[in-house]
């Protein structure tokens, strides 16, 4: 009976392969627009929006991510710093290797903090809160990045909040940022060259539409999430078609097998069976 075992194997291989293109999909999407908002069967629900300076019935407190995250190998791991609304109002998202670490380095303190606005930009307006995304060596050294294109800020501007864009605050003056929405909750991403102070940004001279100066998604992203879905599609392939080879030779084994018994002839009666 060891021959119907290739068919279990192939239906295991259909079964991993289920997995890994799941898996591969939500990397894609995560690449495309980071967001850790979990996934819900039913309703999802929605906190409102959480301010550092609540006014009339606003909800106030909002939450703050910090932690100290252990360096192996000399090379920054991933990260994952996310606040603790339901959605995250900030999240920070670093893939492996995207720091620059100082000779020694040995810990990063990484946290996501609201902070006091400092002013709006120009004729633009601050929707929500200021948020300082910092790593730093055990040292309190801030690190730099690297360019990466799998690694986010993302910030979710409160309800009803119209067009808008991510701007960073550095040296005294806002800058607009290239800015995804992620379509979800009012969800704002952008890869950052520079971590410090991120807000949601209404109005300003910019006019600067989500997804770019025209609109649309920032090439690295759709270049990292098309590696991500071809990556699927040729292991996909190769799995299938190993699959079929080895079921192929299978199957004629067992034909063989079964035309051996046919021919088998039943003994004259009288004699004895062997």
């Amino acid at each position: 009976m060891p021959r119907p075992r290739a068919v279990r194997l192939t239906d295991e291989r259909a079964g991993w392969l289920a997995v890994i293109g799941g898996a591969a999909l939500a990397f894609a999407v995560q690449v495309l627009a980071p967001v850790g908002v979990p996934l819900y069967d039913g309703v999802a629900v929605e906190e409102p929006y959480r301010y550092i300076r609540p006014m009339g019935g606003q909800a106030g407190s909002p939450t703050s991510f910090s932690a100290t995250i252990e360096v192996v190998d000399g090379t920054s791991p991933q990260i994952a710093a996310v606040t603790a609304e339901v959605p995250a109002q900030a999240q920070l998202i670093l893939s492996p290797g995207a720091l620059v670490l100082p000779s020694g380095t040995t810990s990063l303190n990484v946290s996501v903090t609201p902070i006091e606005p400092p002013p709006a930009a120009r004729g633009g307006e601050i929707a929500g809160n200021v948020y300082r995304f910092s790593v730093t060596d055990q040292l309190g050294r801030a690190l730099a990045l690297k360019p990466c294109n799998a690694c986010a800020v993302v910030l979710r501007a409160p309800e009803n909040t119209g067009s808008a864009r991510l701007q960073r605050y550095a040296d005294g003056a806002w800058s607009d940022v290239e800015t995804i929405h992620a379509g979800v909750v009012g969800m704002y991403a952008a890869s950052p060259t520079e971590l410090g102070d991120y807000a949601v940004v209404t109005g300003g001279a910019s006019g600067q539409e989500p997804g770019g100066a025209d609109g649309a998604i920032p090439t690295p992203l759709l270049v990292a999430a098309g590696i991500a879905v071809i990556v699927v599609l040729v292991l996909a392939a190769a799995l299938v078609l190993r699959g079929r080879s080895r079921s192929s030779v299978a199957a004629p084994a067992r034909d063989v097998a079964s035309s051996k018994r046919k021919k088998r002839r039943k003994p004259p009666a009288g004699r004895p069976q062997r």
